[in-house]
């Protein structure tokens, strides 16, 4: 599953989070932290996670 949204730096030193599809910017913010605290809220709460082993493990 690919992220929701991605957070892109601007040249003004902040950072824009845009959606993916429908296409739509969600905001622009100061730092990255808040550009990831943003993409983050819109992970699903019941999903799985993509990687379920170590690197050292058979999948």
């Amino acid at each position: 599953m690919a992220a929701p949204a991605r957070a892109q730096p601007l040249r003004c030193g902040r950072f824009e989070v845009r959606r993916r599809n429908p296409y739509a910017v969600l905001g622009e913010v100061d730092t990255a932290d808040e550009a990831v605290t943003l993409v983050l809220t819109l992970l699903p709460t019941d999903s799985e996670p993509a990687i379920t082993t170590s690197a050292d493990e058979p999948a």
